[in-house]
């Protein structure tokens, strides 16, 4: 399988650990345009949570849910990044890709 894309995290989020460590590429299953408002706190903090803290997210703007299946895994992870119109009309003529998946060191 080709990955053409890769998708960049700044943390060791616990949302990308695997059972040996942290997941090296994913499907784009979903992008989903949302209201941070709308989301409930708990969904934010599980977002956000890494090794060294959390990411401090706004507490409102427009943003896009990203939704993610691990590679070899049925399992499932969410990432939100800025929406911009170009942005969300990236990342749905990406869906189905397999992206190559790259935390910052």
């Amino acid at each position: 399988m080709e990955i053409k894309q890769e998708i960049r995290f700044s943390h060791r989020y616990f949302k990308l650990k695997t059972l040996g460590g942290y997941v090296e590429e994913a499907h784009l299953l979903a992008v989903i345009r949302i209201d941070l408002e709308d989301l409930p706190k708990v969904f934010k903090t599980f977002d956000c949570i890494h090794s060294d803290g959390k990411y401090p997210l706004p507490d409102f703007g427009e943003y896009m849910l990203l939704l993610f299946q691990k590679s070899g895994w049925w399992s499932l992870f969410p990432t939100l990044r800025r929406y911009t119109p170009s942005k969300f009309e990236y990342y749905n003529g990406l869906i189905g890709q397999t992206f190559k998946v790259i935390i910052k060191e």
